[in-house]
């Protein structure tokens, strides 16, 4: 084995790491109301013990999405970082930036990224992607069930 190289985490420390941001950088920005939401996937180092007991003292209520259908389900995926990815790729092309398979190269990245972050990142494609992923307002209407039958089947 290479000298630095560890492998992956293994699931109860990806778990401790899932703690510590629940509790370091979460509970840091959140705002002072209870109780809150904090939406998640169902991974194993998401949600453990740890991570449950520490939001239910401190009134934060869990919203685990099902497998396998985070890309339906997540607000900011399907309206922020979808309009995002394709921003980045077109002002990328059009600046020239675009050889081969790579887009963008790390120096041109973060300052592409600052520039086009706001066009997609806004309040109003944030509340869509709560609107079209049925959380808010609650709405079981709001998402295609064939898209998630077919997801789970595959």
């Amino acid at each position: 084995m290479p000298i630095g190289w560890m492998g992956p985490p293994s699931p109860s420390m990806a778990s401790r790491k899932r703690a510590i941001w629940t509790r370091s950088h979460f509970i840091r920005y959140a705002p002072e109301e209870r109780p809150l939401l904090l939406i998640m996937d169902q991974h194993e180092t998401h949600v453990s013990k740890d991570v449950t007991m520490y939001c239910r003292e401190n009134k934060i209520e869990i919203l685990c999405l099902p497998a396998q259908t985070t890309h339906i389900l997540q607000p900011l995926d399907t309206a922020v970082f979808n309009p995002l990815k394709t921003v980045f790729s077109t002002m990328a092309s059009r600046m020239g930036l675009v050889r081969g398979d790579v887009v963008v190269g790390k120096k041109q990245f973060s300052a592409l990224l600052k520039h086009v972050y706001p066009t997609a990142a806004t309040a109003e494609n944030i509340k869509a992607g709560f609107h079209e992923a049925g959380i808010f307002p609650l709405s079981r209407a709001a998402v295609d069930t064939t898209q998630v039958i077919l997801t789970l089947i595959q």
